[in-house]
């Protein structure tokens, strides 16, 4: 498997971490806008598998492009975290990344054919549909909800699934009314920022969830259960033609039918207005 990395930032470390103890990793292209970035990163990893490239074209059809890339400082992005909700951080993290994504989409429809893209960079979901509209080009899965289900499944020590948004996805829990969950979002958001304060931005944790999430999703031995952000070519609880997240069965690289789940109505409205709401944020980054 080939795969190229686009952003060799802290996110980008992480997760490149993980990438190369896969046994299935036959190369790993390293692309950051900063040379001494990918060079340094490279120095790190110590292994034969890794490439620096300064040019993106030079990797042509990878398996997967992989998108960390950000523009913001983690002290200017803490800040953020520290005075509004954690869904509204990210979103305001669009107008440091937008210039770049923008440059990237140009370069990434000279060298993709059969690739999968997955996009990281926040916020998530307004760049995986972005990048699938400016390319039109289908195969742009968003990582970031599943984080969002992580969180949620620690915090009530079982399993949880999640739709909707990163940083304001519904878990299917069937809670009574919209104040519970409210209220537990922002509980859930007052851990992550509780944990960022003490201990610095979650990147550790972001490369080891990826890790997580990119071998469900190249599971070769049976089908997966991810919670990604990918188009909705069919009808789901009411919305279809647009990326957003939900649990998706996948195998071997590919995302196939949603996962059946039991849904709420009110968990099915809450998703209806998310929906509507990212319609409209993605209409203002292609106007």
């Amino acid at each position: 498997m080939r795969v190229l990395l686009v952003g060799c930032g802290r996110v980008g470390r992480a997760i490149a971490r993980h990438l190369i103890k896969k046994l299935y990793l036959k190369n790993l292209f390293l692309y950051d806008r900063s040379i001494t970035n990918s060079m340094r990163l490279a120095h790190d990893l110590k292994s034969k598998k890794v490439r620096v490239v300064l040019e993106i074209k030079k990797v042509n059809n990878p398996n997967y492009v992989i998108i960390a890339l950000s523009n913001q400082s983690d002290t200017s992005r803490l800040q953020n975290f520290n005075t509004k909700t954690t869904h509204q951080a990210r979103l305001d993290e669009l107008p440091f990344n937008i210039g770049e994504i923008k440059q990237l989409a140009k370069s990434l429809k000279k060298i993709c054919k059969n690739s999968k893209i997955i996009v990281v960079t926040n916020p998530v979901d307004e760049f995986t549909n972005y990048l699938r509209n400016i390319m039109d080009y289908n195969d742009v899965v968003g990582f970031g909800a599943s984080l969002d289900a992580l969180r949620y499944s620690r915090y009530l020590k079982k399993k949880v699934l999640c739709i909707g948004e990163h940083g304001k996805a519904i878990p299917l829990l069937g809670l009574k009314t919209i104040k519970d969950y409210e209220n537990l979002r922002r509980e859930i958001d007052r851990r992550v920022v509780k944990v960022m304060n003490e201990e610095g931005m979650t990147h550790k944790m972001v490369g080891k969830e990826f890790s997580v999430f990119f071998d469900k999703l190249n599971d070769r031995k049976g089908t997966s259960v991810l919670v990604a952000t990918y188009l909705l070519k069919k009808s789901f609880l009411g919305v279809k033609d647009i990326a957003i997240a939900i649990p998706f069965n996948v195998k071997k690289g590919k995302i196939f039918q949603p996962v059946d789940v039991k849904v709420s109505s009110l968990e099915r409205k809450l998703f209806l207005e998310e929906a509507e709401e990212l319609r409209l944020s993605i209409g203002q980054i292609s106007g």
